[in-house]
């Protein structure tokens, strides 16, 4: 975490500790360690810290902590152990809703697969490596994209990857370093058709109101449709929204014009965290 405030915070001093490699305060559950402050906005660092404040957080998972506490007062929220758990049977395969602890290969009935496509074959289109772009979850529930499907430049086996971060990626586009790889595989693709990359390497979670960022990129290249401003949203089905983003010459790198991912979103539903789960 990266806290910024510009008429500045306090904090512990600690210049004898060494940065992040032992926790300065804990409760269990969770561990705080040292880290540094800055005099600027990302500029500037005066020294190691501790951090001063709060923690607000709730556990979902019951069972024995993994840390050790320190010694100090605690300064996460009391979480109330197992009491804590959902008392939703949504978890329940058959019961016709996705539950949290549920999947789409674990309960197919309650988790089936969508597909939300971007291409549109008679808009006018444009053609790069990469393609960047944001995808939002509603406030309808939680989803999980399971796959993307692309729209390649040519016929053929083609040498793609799908890298992804949360939230946007505006100071990212050409910083591979800031981004997750989920995918790395060499794929059959069809010109001017929208073809199944298969299955991430892991779902990619997105929280209900919440953003997750995509970068595609194929070796020989794909097709995007032409869009007018980044950041717009250009497409959505009632549980996630599409975003204008741009498209990329080569490998994080080379700004190519705005563009609208052309392919398809797959994804299923959630449910969100019971209400009771916000009250721990």
């Amino acid at each position: 975490f990266y806290v910024w405030c510009k008429k500045g915070l306090l904090y512990t001093k600690n210049d004898d500790g060494e940065r992040g490699s032992a926790p300065f305060d804990g409760d269990g559950l969770l561990a705080i360690y040292e880290g540094i402050g800055t005099k600027k906005l990302f500029q500037e660092v005066t020294g190691n810290g501790e951090f001063n404040g709060g923690i607000n957080y709730f556990s979902s998972a019951p069972g024995s902590p993994t840390l050790s506490p320190a010694s100090g007062p605690t300064t996460g929220r009391p979480t109330g152990g197992p009491a804590c758990a959902p008392s939703s049977d949504s978890d329940q395969c058959g019961d016709g809703e996705c539950g949290s602890d549920e999947g789409r290969d674990a309960c197919p009935s309650d988790c089936p697969e969508r597909i939300f496509v971007t291409f549109d074959a008679d808009a006018h289109r444009g053609h790069s490596k990469g393609q960047m772009f944001s995808v939002a979850a509603t406030t309808a529930g939680d989803v999980r994209i399971t796959s993307l499907d692309v729209v390649g430049k040519k016929d053929g086996d083609e040498e793609c990857a799908v890298y992804t971060r949360p939230g946007g990626y505006e100071g990212y586009e050409e910083d591979d370093g800031y981004w997750e790889l989920v995918f790395d595989q060499t794929v059959a693709v069809e010109k001017e058709v929208p073809s199944s990359l298969g299955d991430l390497d892991r779902e990619v979670a997105i929280p209900a109101g919440s953003t997750q960022s995509f970068y595609v990129w194929c070796k020989k290249g794909l097709l995007y449709e032409e869009g007018g401003a980044r950041g717009e949203p250009f497409g959505g089905d009632g549980s996630i929204v599409i975003y204008q983003g741009i498209a990329t010459k080569d490998w994080f790198y080379g700004d190519n014009g705005v563009g609208k991912y052309s392919g398809g979103i797959r994804y299923y539903k959630t449910a969100p965290v019971a209400d009771e789960m916000l009250n721990c």
